[in-house]
């Protein structure tokens, strides 16, 4: 239970943060905003649960870095859509924070040890 909570606040944030960002300051609609939050969501939690407990926070965040850049190409991409820069930076860095906190709340709950 405590990981189906933590994936729904993972979720929930990434819907935030890439339905508000992206169409807002791009052409990419909401739609694809939201099939892209819900790839991240996925692709990152698997992440945070090889990664966070072997080499902790700061590598975590880095991981999580790349994978949101390479993962909103390959998606992006994938669905023919072309976002503005700016848009998908801010999605990008706005995600990237929120994932230091999240590993933080992950391992002050033990959710990941």
């Amino acid at each position: 239970m405590r990981h189906a909570t933590a994936l729904s606040v993972k979720l929930a944030v990434y819907l935030v943060i890439f339905g508000v960002s992206m169409p807002i300051f791009g052409l990419t609609a909401l739609p694809r905003s939201m099939i892209l939050a819900a790839f991240h969501t996925l692709v990152l939690w698997l992440a945070d649960l090889i990664v966070l407990p072997r080499f902790g926070n700061m590598v975590a965040t880095l991981t999580d870095f790349a994978l949101l850049v390479l993962g909103s190409f390959l998606v992006l991409g994938a669905m023919m859509a072309v976002p503005n820069p700016m848009g998908l930076l801010m999605a990008i860095l706005l995600s990237t924070a929120f994932e230091w906190w999240f590993h933080r709340w992950l391992r002050s709950f033990a959710i990941v040890e």
